[in-house]
């Protein structure tokens, strides 16, 4: 769900700047609850870490 926003929201940010998605990073950031920032997650799926296409999934 993070995930999903965040690469919906990458979507925007570059549409709108005319940049190509695939140059701009997608995470998640999710602060633990009772932890500082500094401990907090930073999400992503491997198929966005490593820029796979949906086609090499096949």
């Amino acid at each position: 769900m993070f995930v999903r926003e965040a690469v919906r929201e990458r979507d925007n940010y570059a549409r709108h700047r005319g940049l190509d998605p695939s140059g701009v990073d997608a995470v998640a950031v999710v602060r633990r609850r009772g932890a500082s920032w500094r401990d907090a997650y930073v999400l992503t799926t491997v198929s966005e870490y490593f820029g796979l296409s949906r086609e090499a999934e096949r």
